[in-house]
C-alpha cells in the first residue's frame, strides 16, 4: 500500500474590523462588531463625501455629509439603534463603497 500525509497551519487573528483596499482606497471600519459606535478611516482624501447607514429594511438610520481627509477618523454613533446588521455606504465623486457592520 501507499501512504500519504500532509500538515498545514492556519492562523486566525482577532477580527475587530473591516480592512479592505478598493481602487487604491484603503478603508477601515472598526470595531466590528461593536456596541453601536464605529470609526471609519481612509488612506486617501475623498473630498466631500456622503456617509449613509441603512438597516436591513433599507431604512436610513444615519446620514452625514463630511470632508474625508487622509488618516483622519470619522465617527458613527448608532448606539440608539437595535442590535443587528447595518450597511455603511460611502459615496463621493471618486468612489462608492458599501460595507456591512454589526451592532451587538
Amino acid at each position: 500500500g501507499c501512504e500519504n500525509f500532509a500538515q498545514d497551519s492556519i492562523y486566525v487573528g482577532e477580527c475587530l474590523g473591516i480592512n479592505e483596499i478598493v481602487n487604491g482606497i484603503h478603508f477601515e471600519i472598526f470595531p466590528n462588531p461593536s456596541n453601536g459606535e464605529f470609526a471609519v478611516k481612509f488612506n486617501k482624501s475623498l473630498g466631500m463625501t456622503n456617509v449613509t447607514v441603512m438597516n436591513m429594511l433599507n431604512e436610513i438610520v444615519f446620514k452625514s455629509k463630511t470632508e474625508i481627509v487622509t488618516g483622519k477618523s470619522f465617527n458613527i454613533d448608532l448606539s440608539g439603534n437595535p442590535e443587528g446588521v447595518y450597511f455603511v455606504q460611502i459615496k463621493s465623486d471618486k468612489t462608492e463603497l458599501v460595507r456591512k457592520i454589526i451592532i451587538r
